[in-house]
Parts: C-alpha cells; sequence; structure tokens
C-alpha cells in the first residue's frame, strides 16, 4: 500500500500522524471500505514487527524488498494473520 509505503519513508521523528497521511486515500471510499482500510493500515503499523517476522523467516534476501512491496507484503500477512472475516484466497489475491 503506496499509504504505509509513504509513512515508513519519513524519519520517525518527523513522521506525521497516520491519519492525517489517510486523509486523502479515504476520500470517496464507503463506510465499510473507509473501515477495512484504517483497519489495514493502523494494524500493519502496531503489528509491523511481528509482521516482518514471519515475512523474513520465508524470504531468501528480506533486506532488498522495495518499500512498496514490504507494504503489500504485511498487509497480506496482516489479513492472515489477524482477519478472520477474510478468506485467505483473497487476502493474497489483492
Amino acid at each position: 500500500m503506496e499509504l504505509l509505503a509513504r509513512w515508513e519513508g519519513v524519519p520517525p521523528h518527523r513522521r506525521p500522524p497516520l491519519q492525517q497521511l489517510a486523509a486523502s486515500y479515504l476520500e470517496g471510499l464507503e463506510s465499510r471500505d473507509r473501515s477495512l482500510f484504517t483497519q489495514l493500515t493502523q494494524g500493519v503499523v502496531r503489528w509491523r514487527l511481528l509482521l516482518d517476522h514471519h515475512i523474513h523467516r520465508l524470504l531468501r534476501r528480506p533486506t532488498r524488498l522495495p518499500p512498496e512491496l514490504r507494504s503489500i507484503l504485511r498487509v497480506g500477512a496482516y489479513q492472515l494473520l489477524f482477519l478472520s472475516g477474510i478468506p485467505p484466497w483473497a487476502a493474497v489475491s489483492e
């Protein structure tokens, strides 16, 4: 997800709140989609270290991942590990 890659690309001491960056992404989304988007982004940020641990175990060269690809893998891993309402095939398909 572009938002997560942008957020992580800013040094921690200069990062704006995630909600502030997310505002432009939420425009035009229906309530249900907004809720899922918010849950995914906040969940990935909250559980980033655990998600990276699981992702790194499965990759040969985890340090060479581009930021956007790392964010996509984190979102998929978050859905698989924490969201029971999303079937695994849907989490990896998106």
